[in-house]
């Protein structure tokens, strides 16, 4: 997207070989010499494209020895998108960084090369997921853009290809710093939202634009890639060297060995849509309001139009996304699709499917309510459930809905069916996360997480210390207290009672009596966890005797297994079942 751009002037004293006189601008060659490639596209009013509603391209000569000055100056005018340039968040983020606010250490490094298919006009979550991508930090794409030279045609193409929200969407879950194309815009031409800019660039993640990849193969690559210093601006154009190196990076491993893969032909329909959320509009982490959603339909749904349905709101838990959920990212250790069609098989009625993305800055937003994170129960209560009940045939109503939720996402599940009554009907929550009072926190993880002050700091943390970091954004945000807006509950290694105070008061177990009028609404409530997983299991058999206690029905089961082991067998084989017999399919 190229409206609101910043056209901007230089006038600079440079040597320039004329070459008999007249401006000539040499295309650069490929090879910069010492193995390193030059893929920045040559700024010539001759070759460069411009994208639509950007400033014209002007080199002019304001003094020229040949023409009897004594020095030959230069006057350069053209917007800041021009050529090889990068986008900043300013971009698209109110708020965001300007480009000077963005590290240097963040162009300089390894960058794969994705050479996606010659046939693609767009790079969407099929696509991305053909190629090796995964374990790369940067990653640029070589497109048919490259291959039609594109961007040394000053004809603006405006079906170059692009990339497509789901797959931005993998890129920003995934840990990706640095996305780039070959071409002016990573955005679809004629777009009525700019989604896949505001996925990357509400992750912080810069977008590099109008790459030179024409004779760069696929593989991994060492990057130098320095943008002028402009200050302020949202945007500038950049030089951008490449230099091979042996063989890809490490890969993360999976999160355990137990692990289920898409089926090859799901019974029902796959779907990744962008949902906007009011409530998350302004959150002070600087995360993207446009949800990525994935929404998996029953194999009837597209054979019987007139058929409505109950609904399924599933949550996934700490460090993960619905795209590690729905298979998007490989293999994983639940698959919804392939379990929620074996509950079909054995004979579960059907439903709509969906799961938000709630992978935030500090990896989870624990479906709470602050102004760091956003305000998750509206957004979870509200704008999603209105979205989805005004795009799709649903049941519309609290009695044919459902709420699930996995870790962090059964920690939500009780949370939500608690503080957000007359949505939801029935509720399960699987190895629900954080439901007793963490009142004496560990001081040398919050020593850890004191000291986190980066971006690059946060993904090479602990996960204890990364916990901590999103509890305390859920929990104890504090918009006085830049640039993280929380407190945390230790501080200089002594406790904080007022902050261990309001991480006291998001835990379910301390909110449960209060809010037992409206636990006794729901139709049914369900919560499990394995005898392996001993601090939630102890949490949830003193949720059941609490819940036993007030005569509250409900079904409670300790099985055998860990936190993750059972996920999906258990969503084909307990919960999907539980969904179907006590939602109403009328």
């Amino acid at each position: 997207m190229k409206r609101w751009l910043v056209p901007w002037v230089l006038a600079l004293g440079l040597g320039v070989d004329l070459g008999g006189g007249g401006l000539a601008v040499a295309q650069p060659p490929t090879n910069a010499g010492d193995g390193w490639i030059d893929i920045s596209a040559p700024i010539d009013p001759r070759t460069t494209p411009v994208y639509p509603g950007n400033a014209p391209l002007k080199l002019d000569f304001l003094q020229e020895i040949d023409h009897g000055a004594q020095v030959t100056l230069s006057a350069f005018s053209f917007g800041a998108h021009t050529g090889t340039h990068i986008d900043a968040p300013m971009h698209f983020v109110k708020g965001g960084a300007s480009l000077d606010r963005i590290p240097l250490e963040r162009f300089i490094g390894p960058v794969r090369i994705v050479d996606c298919s010659p046939q693609a006009l767009a790079i969407d979550a099929a696509e991305l997921n053909k190629h090796d991508w995964r374990g790369a930090k940067r990653i640029f794409f070589r497109t048919r853009n490259s291959r039609n030279g594109w961007m040394t045609d000053p004809t603006f193409h405006p079906d170059f290809t692009y990339l497509a929200p789901d797959a931005a969407q993998l890129l920003a879950d995934a840990g990706v710093e640095l996305v780039g194309i070959d071409y002016l815009s990573i955005e679809r031409f004629g777009f009525s939202e700019p989604q896949t800019h505001r996925i990357l660039l509400g992750k912080n993640i810069p977008v590099i634009e109008g790459l030179s990849l024409r004779e760069v193969p696929a593989g991994d690559y060492d990057l130098i890639l320095l943008p002028i210093r402009i200050i302020g601006h949202e945007a500038a154009p950049v030089r951008a060297l490449l230099k091979r190196t042996q063989g890809p990076g490490p890969r993360p491993p999976l999160a355990s060995e137990n692990v289920h893969t898409p089926p090859p032909a799901s019974a029902g329909k796959f779907e990744r849509v962008t949902v906007h959320g009011n409530a998350l509009v302004g959150n002070l982490e600087g995360d993207s309001p446009d949800r990525m959603v994935s929404v998996y339909l029953p194999p009837s749904y597209a054979r019987e139009p007139r058929r409505r349905y109950p609904v399924l709101y599933l949550l996934h838990g700490f460090t993960d996304s619905d795209a590690h959920w729905f298979g998007l990212n490989g293999s994983h250790f639940v698959n919804v699709q392939g379990a929620v069609d074996r509950a079909y098989g054995k004979g579960a009625r059907e439903l709509i499917v969906v799961m938000p993305n709630a992978y935030t800055k500090y990896a989870g937003s624990m479906y709470s309510n602050s102004p760091t994170t956003g305000d998750w129960e509206a957004f979870l209560a509200h704008d999603l459930v209105s979205y989805i009940d005004k795009h799709y045939r649903t049941l519309a109503k609290p009695e044919s809905r459902g709420l699930a939720g996995h870790s962090m996402g059964g920690y939500g599940t009780l949370r939500l069916g608690m503080k957000a009554p007359g949505v939801f009907s029935t509720l399960y929550a699987m190895s629900p996360c954080c439901l007793g009072a963490n009142i004496e926190p560990d001081a040398r993880t919050m020593e850890r997480a004191a000291k986190v002050a980066t971006a690059e700091e946060l993904a090479a943390s602990d996960f204890g210390t990364q916990a901590m970091l999103a509890s305390a954004a859920a929990w104890s945000p504090n918009p006085r207290n830049p640039p993280r807006y929380f407190d945390l509950p230790m501080a200089d290694g002594k406790a904080v009672p007022q902050v261990i105070a309001e991480w006291a008061a998001n835990a379910p177990l301390a909110m449960v009596d209060q809010y037992l009028p409206t636990l006794k609404t729901y139709a049914a409530i369900a919560f499990d966890a394995g005898d392996r997983d001993v601090g939630i299991a102890n949490t949830i058999r003193t949720l059941d005797q609490i819940l036993t206690g007030y005569g509250l029905a409900h079904t409670f089961e300790i099985y055998p297994g860990d936190h993750i082991s059972a996920i999906d067998e258990r969503l084909a084989t307990k919960v999907l079942p539980f969904f179907s017999e006590h939602l109403q399919y009328k």
